[in-house]
């Protein structure tokens, strides 16, 4: 299923990045002392290729990893993707966290690491 999005995207963003890589090296390459901006700004068809091809490859080689574990879990272990709290800790330290005197906001950002505690 993350094939289908990352093949219509490659091509696209490939010839997106095509109308804005000249201009950005030409902006890269202007203060260096590497040749002249216009030498420098000319990218190589193959590496169009490469980036269109590669990254639907990658993402070919990628999913299957996240596919097969959550295979394994039942439907509804699998949405939720562990965001539950999986121990005891994380309640404890939610509950010290309702006593201690700090802003609500510095509170509610160090409950959000310890509800994933493993």
């Amino acid at each position: 299923m993350a094939c289908v999005p990352a093949t219509a995207g490659a091509p696209v963003g490939t010839a997106l990045g095509g109308v804005v890589a000249p201009s950005l090296l030409h902006q890269i390459f202007q203060g260096a002392k590497l040749g002249t901006a216009a030498e420098q700004s000319t990218i190589d068809a193959r590496a169009y290729a490469t980036v269109a091809l590669g990254m639907p490859l990658t993402v070919l080689l990628a999913a299957p990893i996240p596919a097969m574990r959550a295979h394994r879990l039942s439907a509804a272990r699998a949405v939720s993707g562990g965001s539950a709290p999986h121990s005891e800790l994380g309640p404890a330290v939610q509950r010290w966290l309702t006593g201690v005197r700090l802003p609500r906001s510095v509170t509610l950002g160090l409950r959000l690491p310890s509800a994933n505690v493993a």
